[in-house]
């Protein structure tokens, strides 16, 4: 929890739920009350999710494009105007100071933005501003100013047709009027959408939204059951799988990363570790074992791993239960344990609850690879 209290995303002001809950240092709306049907519109319709934790950063000028190039993990060189995709900006020594997705924006003057996690602005244009020297660039803070929403579900472009906008296609983004613009924003494997909007315009465009999901048989989700289904999905979460310092390949994070590029800080240990190295840790999804049995009341996270042995094996950063009743976790397993997938008992040795490494997780790559 944070020392002050969490300030309402714009989002929340006009439309909370059923009660709060804190994320980022921000107050969203935890559930509608209905958690098993927000988390089945998220599966298997369409749900609208308040995005307003994420904070905007525009880097603009004739040189923005080469400088980001230079400063990110991604091959920015190459991302065409209308695109968006992971990236990563790193310390020297490789680790994490911010995820992010970039979006190429073709308006106002094909302008780049970068969609973060609430709490990073600060360190990230920082870090940026520190090596701005003779570059025309300029780093604009929107965090005030700019605010987001996600349409999430295999339902999604039905409410895109509903209010007559343009879907935009996988990796990019599109602009539907002078002010909104949509990008490409799967949940893993669930299909999704960010609506980025000035703050100023959310009251009016909010009902128009509400009821073009509803038309099209959705409804609004909160964030326990997006934090549900983003479990399942293997999708990690600032502050909770990730923070500062860490790994992008332990993390979960390559599909931000491109290893045919040129420099970057933090490119070498990256490289050394991608190419030369074994990662220590992997972030994995994690299953209840057969015949375990499973945790009640889902315990807080996080929480170690231990092997048959008594041995530290891991910890679970994230952990949630289906509908249908199954366990579903995510956390980071020892390099030791990655590729024997062994039940490893959750909280204490011998504890009655063992949780099964299923696969490795992480983001999946918004355009194809570079390497």
């Amino acid at each position: 929890m944070n020392d002050v209290d969490p300030q309402p995303t714009p989002l929340y002001r006009i439309a909370p739920g059923a009660e709060a809950s804190d994320v980022h240092g921000r107050s969203v709306a935890a559930h509608f009350g209905d958690l098993a049907a927000e988390v089945a519109a998220l599966r298997e319709g369409v749900a609208l999710v308040d995005a307003g934790t994420s904070e905007w950063l525009a880097v603009r000028g004739e040189d923005a494009r080469d400088f980001l190039h230079r400063m990110l993990s991604q091959e920015i060189a190459a991302m065409p105007a209308g695109a968006v995709d992971y990236a990563c900006l790193l310390d020297r020594k490789g680790g994490l100071i911010a995820p992010m997705r970039v979006w190429h924006e073709r308006e106002p003057a094909a302008q780049f933005v970068l969609e973060l996690p609430g709490g990073t602005c600060a360190a990230v244009t920082e870090a940026l501003d520190a090596f701005i020297i003779a570059d025309d660039v300029e780093l604009g803070d929107e965090r005030t100013t700019h605010t987001a929403l996600a349409l999430l579900g295999p339902r999604r472009d039905a409410v895109l047709g509903e209010l007559g906008w343009q879907v935009p296609p996988t990796g990019g983004v599109v602009h539907n009027d002078s002010t909104v613009s949509l990008a490409d924003a799967p949940l893993g494997e669930v299909p999704g959408v960010v609506v980025r909007v000035p703050v100023a315009t959310l009251e009016a465009l909010t009902p128009k939204l509400l009821d073009a999901v509803q038309a099209a048989g959705g409804r609004q989700a909160g964030f326990y059951a997006y934090d549900t289904v983003r479990v399942e999905q293997g999708q990690p979460l600032w502050k909770a799988e990730l923070g500062s310092g860490m790994l992008a390949k332990e993390a979960g994070l390559e599909a931000g990363v491109s290893y045919t590029k040129g420099c970057y800080p933090g490119q070498e240990p990256t490289y050394r570790l991608h190419f030369r190295g074994k990662p220590s840790k992997r972030l994995m999804r994690l299953r209840l074992a057969e015949g375990s049995e499973p945790p009640s009341p889902l315990p807080k996270t996080p929480l170690t791993l231990f092997s048959a042995e008594g041995k530290e094996a891991g910890r679970v950063t994230s952990i949630a239960r289906m509908p249908d009743g199954e366990t579903v976790a995510l956390g980071y397993v020892r390099r030791a344990y990655v590729e024997e997938k062994p039940a490893l008992y959750l909280g204490e040795p011998q504890a009655t609850t063992q949780l099964v490494p299923h696969d490795v997780a992480g983001l999946r790559p918004m355009r194809e690879p570079t390497s």
